[in-house]
């Protein structure tokens, strides 16, 4: 595997009027970098690997104090929440869902959920249902390979059995991990719909209101 690119997070979250997003600076990086970041990141991937790792699983582990403080406002409903990753932020995506029970829906777009260390996601396939998990993928992507990504969901579908809508991989044709305009416009447009999707299914469940109108399903209809 190649070095992925920086990482991007978005924690989307919802109340009764409105969804909402924020942005997270992953360890090491943003208003937190690493004075020499650069340098190390600019070492062969043997040395780049203990630090990447090192910030994925810092920057994972925070994530339920996250939760915490939006749930601490009145922005946040209690468990109505949804993880974006691209990048290294899929890295974070796939290692933050199986501690964090909140988080009601999740993107991952070009990471892997199987990693050289003792954290990896894909390791902990019994914690991820009922979560709705969306990963996106590059055919041609050297820098993360799809491979992994497809056989996590592969070894998922038997937890998600019960509710199978609830999980989708989709590996786009031909695309490199920095994808064309084309593509990153579909794979956005797939991860943004995955989200609004279930986040206002939940809304109208908590709402009291039916759940099994055609929204309800959205991308998730397009399962593989």
């Amino acid at each position: 595997m190649s070095r992925p690119a920086p990482p991007v997070v978005f924690l989307a979250f919802a109340n009764d009027r409105a969804d909402l997003a924020v942005g997270i600076d992953a360890a090491g990086h943003g208003e937190r970098r690493l004075p020499d970041l650069e340098e190390r990141l600019a070492e062969p991937w043997e040395k780049v690997e203990p630090l990447f790792f090192s910030l994925v699983t810092e920057t994972m582990n925070e994530v339920p104090a996250v939760l915490d403080a939006l749930e601490a406002t009145d922005l946040a409903a209690p468990d109505r929440f949804a993880f974006f990753g691209i990048s290294m932020g899929a890295y974070i995506t796939y290692g933050a869902l199986p501690a964090e029970r909140r988080l009601r829906a999740a993107v991952a777009l070009v990471g892997s959920p199987e990693w050289p260390h003792p954290a990896s996601p894909h390791h902990r396939e019994d914690r991820f249902f009922p979560t709705a998990l969306l990963s996106i993928t590059g055919e041609k992507d050297v820098n993360v390979p799809p491979a992994g990504a497809r056989a996590f969901h592969r070894t998922l579908e038997p937890y998600y059995s019960s509710a199978p809508e609830r999980l989708r991989y989709l590996e786009i044709p031909g695309a490199p991990h920095m994808m064309s305009e084309e593509d990153w416009g579909i794979a956005m447009g797939e991860a943004v719909g995955w989200i609004s999707c279930f986040l206002s299914a939940e809304r109208q469940v908590d709402s009291g209101r039916p759940s099994g109108s055609s929204q309800a399903g959205g991308p998730g209809d397009r399962s593989g």
